[in-house]
C-alpha cells in the first residue's frame, strides 16, 4: 500500500512528490500519476534547431513564494543553470493609443513617467481615500477606487491580462492580490505600503540570487525545473497513467485506465477543479458540487528570426489595455530577457500571447488566422513592416489559467472545508488553489505535502507502538 498518491505531474504535484521525498528522508511509499506521456503541465520550453521558446511561464521572481522555487531549484544541483535576465529587459511597454510607452518600474518612476504624469492627481490623493470594506471588490474597481478610473484601465487592465489571461473587472482583489488588501486595512495606503511596509530582507543564503535581479529562469528555459524533477521521482513516477476513479473506505482505491488498482493512506491532487470534480463524483459533498472555476485559455505564439530586427526595442515586452481592441494581450522579447538562451542562431525571438477570458472564442481560428493576427498586430504596434519571420508555431493551451471571479475567497473557503471534514486524507494543490505562480504553485505543494507528511509519520510512530 501507498502511504501517499500524487495525482497530476504538474509543477504543483512534482513538487509535492520531491518534498514527500526529501522530507520524509525515505519513510514514505508514494507514487505520482501523470495522464500525459510528458510532465510538467503548462511549463514546456521548445527547443528546436538552436533556438529555445518558454511556452509557458517564463520567469520566476526572486521574492516571496518564489524563494521557495529558487531553493528548489538549488536543492535539485541546477545553480550553474539560474539564468538572470539581461539588464536591458527590465523596461517594460504598455501600448497607448497605438503608441509603444515605457511602463512605470517604481514609485519615482510612476510619478515622473510620461505615460502617468497625466494621473498625477489620482497618485497624490491616495493616501488620503479612505479604506474599503467590500470584500467582493474586483481588481479594477479597488484600483478605480484608490486611484483612478484612467489609471485601473491603463495600467491594472494590461497587467491582468499578462499575469492572468483575465479581465480586471471580473477578477477578486483578495483573491488575486491578497497583500494589497492586507496593505489597505493595515496602512491606509498602497503608496504609504511601498513606502514604510515591510522590508524584511529575504535569507542570508537567499541575498546573494536576490541582488541579481527580480526574476530568474534556466539556461535551457523553465522546462530544466520540471527535467530535473522527473529524473530525481522516476522511480515512483507513472507517465501515461491517468487516475479515472478514486473510492474511499478508510483507504483509497485508485483505478488507471490501464485498469491497474492501487491502495493510498492519503492523497494529493494537482487536477484543475472541473476534472477534480468529475474524479470525485459521490464522494464530493454535495454543497460542494456547486462551486465552479471558469478557466482562460490562450494561443502561444513563438516567432524566431535569424536576423536581429533593430525596431524591436530593447525591454521585456508590452501589455495591450483592453482599450486598444486587440485579441493581442501581449508580446515577451525572449531575445532581449535571455539573449543567451539556447544556442543564439535566431537573433530575435519573441512570443505572442492571444485570447484569454476577453476572447474566448478566438481559439477556434484556424492556425494560419492565428499566426496572422500575431503577425499583423506586432507590426502594427511596432510601426515596422509585416514581419517574415524565419519560424512560427501556434500552440493552443486551453484552459490555461484559472479566473478568481469576486466569490473565489468565500466558495474555496467553503469548499476546501467540506473536502476536510468528508476527505480528512485528500489535499487539493494547483493554480487554482493558491495563485497561479510558479513560486505560488511550489508553496502550496510544499505546504500540502508537510501537512500529508506528519500524518503519515503519525499513522507509523502508532503502528510500532502497537507491535
Amino acid at each position: 500500500m501507498l502511504d501517499v498518491a500524487v495525482i497530476g505531474g504538474g509543477i504543483s504535484g512534482l513538487a509535492a512528490a520531491y518534498a514527500l521525498k526529501t522530507e520524509g528522508g525515505g519513510k514514505v511509499k508514494q507514487a505520482l500519476f501523470e495522464k500525459e506521456n510528458r510532465v510538467g503541465g503548462w511549463i514546456k520550453t521548445l527547443r528546436r534547431e538552436g533556438f529555445l521558446f518558454d511556452l509557458g511561464p517564463h520567469t520566476i521572481r526572486t521574492r516571496g513564494t518564489g524563494l521557495e522555487a529558487l531553493r528548489l531549484a538549488l536543492s535539485l544541483n541546477l545553480q550553474n543553470e539560474i539564468l538572470f535576465p539581461a539588464k536591458a529587459s527590465h523596461a517594460r511597454y504598455i501600448l497607448q493609443n497605438g503608441e509603444l510607452e515605457k511602463a512605470p518600474s517604481g514609485f519615482l518612476s510612476l510619478i515622473f513617467s510620461p505615460l502617468s504624469r497625466k494621473l498625477l492627481p489620482a497618485l497624490l490623493r491616495e493616501p488620503f481615500v479612505a479604506r474599503g470594506n467590500n470584500e467582493n471588490e474586483t481588481v479594477a474597481d479597488f484600483f478605480a477606487r484608490r486611484f483612478s478610473k484612467d489609471l485601473a484601465d491603463t495600467f491594472i487592465d494590461p497587467l491582468m491580462k499578462g499575469i492572468f489571461a483575465g479581465d480586471s473587472r471580473q477578477l477578486s482583489l483578495r483573491a488575486c492580490f491578497p497583500d494589497l488588501s492586507v496593505a489597505e486595512t493595515t496602512h491606509r495606503s498602497l503608496i504609504l505600503w511601498m513606502l514604510f511596509g515591510d522590508r524584511t530582507p529575504p535569507p542570508v543564503d537567499m541575498q546573494v540570487y536576490k541582488r541579481q535581479g527580480p526574476l530568474f529562469s534556466f539556461r535551457q528555459g523553465m522546462a530544466t525545473l520540471t527535467d530535473a524533477l522527473e529524473k530525481d521521482l522516476q522511480d515512483t513516477l507513472f507517465k501515461g497513467e491517468e487516475v479515472v476513479k478514486l473510492t474511499f473506505d478508510k483507504t483509497w482505491t485508485i483505478t488507471l485506465l490501464s485498469g491497474k488498482q492501487f491502495k493510498a493512506r492519503s492523497i494529493i491532487t494537482a487536477l484543475p477543479l472541473p476534472p477534480l470534480k468529475k474524479l470525485l463524483g459521490p464522494l464530493l459533498p454535495e454543497a460542494a458540487c456547486g462551486f465552479e472555476i471558469p478557466y482562460a485559455s490562450l494561443a502561444v505564439v513563438p516567432i524566431g528570426f535569424k536576423s536581429k530586427l533593430h525596431q524591436v526595442p530593447e525591454g521585456f515586452g508590452y501589455l495591450v489595455p483592453s482599450q486598444e481592441k486587440s485579441p493581442l494581450l501581449g508580446a515577451i522579447f525572449d531575445s532581449s530577457i535571455f539573449p543567451s538562451q539556447g544556442e543564439g542562431s535566431f537573433k530575435t525571438r519573441m512570443t505572442a500571447m492571444l485570447g484569454g477570458a476577453l476572447h474566448p472564442g478566438f481559439l477556434q481560428q484556424t492556425d494560419e488566422e492565428i499566426k496572422e493576427t500575431a503577425l499583423k498586430e506586432i507590426s502594427r504596434h511596432l510601426k515596422i513592416k509585416p514581419l517574415q519571420p524565419d519560424f512560427i508555431e501556434v500552440h493552443r493551451i486551453a484552459s490555461a489559467i484559472p479566473q478568481y471571479g469576486i466569490a473565489h475567497c468565500r466558495e474555496m473557503a467553503r469548499f476546501q472545508q467540506e473536502l476536510k471534514t468528508k476527505l480528512p486524507t485528500l489535499q487539493w494543490i494547483g493554480s487554482s488553489v493558491g495563485g497561479v505562480s510558479v513560486g505560488d504553485c511550489i508553496h502550496t505543494a510544499n505546504r500540502a505535502a508537510a501537512e500529508t507528511l506528519r500524518a503519515c509519520l503519525l499513522i507509523c510512530e502508532k503502528s510500532k507502538s502497537l507491535r
